[in-house]
């Protein structure tokens, strides 16, 4: 989605990921209703769609290590057996480009780019059909973000995700995204291939 200010493009995420009710309409998935709210939202909806967030060390708890972090969901939604998490984090830090070693790590111990890895690893944890990901480069620089739009792209092709991004850069929504949802006020008011409305 390439949003213009005040788009309502958070609050539209928000409201995909169960976090905001709507003020009108349905949330559905794969033509099945989904519930309003996280709270009337089956575990199976839960998993299946994702939120990486624009502030992953305003979500990350500074408190617990990179591996509570990525643990807690894979007890949520995985059977897994207590000795087999510690090995799944580490598979999760490998499919994002960080070393095993940074479970042993806390939030701020790590560079902006990397605690955003981290937080596309907790969602991943999940195993997501869908992940929507709200301004996830707008504090990077410029080669981290474009490192980091790489990894979505692989992970998309891997997993069979499927990712909403919301970005402002256009650069990055021409060069990774296939279609471009354009928001104003709060309204759709174009759409389409991304090779056809945007020209960066």
């Amino acid at each position: 989605m390439w949003p213009r200010p005040d788009s309502g493009k958070t609050t539209l995420l928000r409201v995909l990921a169960g976090l905001q009710r709507p003020d009108a309409g349905d949330v559905t998935l794969d033509g099945q209703p989904v519930g309003a709210t996280a709270r009337r939202r089956s575990r199976t909806h839960h998993r299946r769609i994702q939120l990486v967030p624009q502030n992953p060390l305003g979500t990350l708890n500074p408190s617990h290590t990179v591996g509570a972090a990525l643990a807690r969901p894979l007890r949520l939604h995985r059977a897994l057996a207590k000795g087999q998490v510690s090995d799944r984090v580490a598979e999760l830090l490998e499919q994002v480009e960080l070393p095993a070693d940074f479970a042993r790590r806390h939030p701020a111990e790590l560079s902006g780019g990397q605690r955003q890895r981290v937080s596309i690893a907790r969602a991943l944890a999940a195993e997501p059909d869908f992940l929507l990901c709200d301004e996830i480069t707008s504090a990077l620089d410029p080669d981290t973000a474009t490192a980091v739009m790489e990894l979505l792209r692989r992970l998309r092709t891997e997993r069979g995700l499927a990712v909403a991004l919301v970005s402002h850069e256009l650069h990055l929504v021409a060069a990774y995204t296939d279609t471009v949802h354009l928001l104003e006020s709060g309204r759709l008011v174009r759409h389409g291939p991304t090779a056809e409305l945007l020209s960066v």
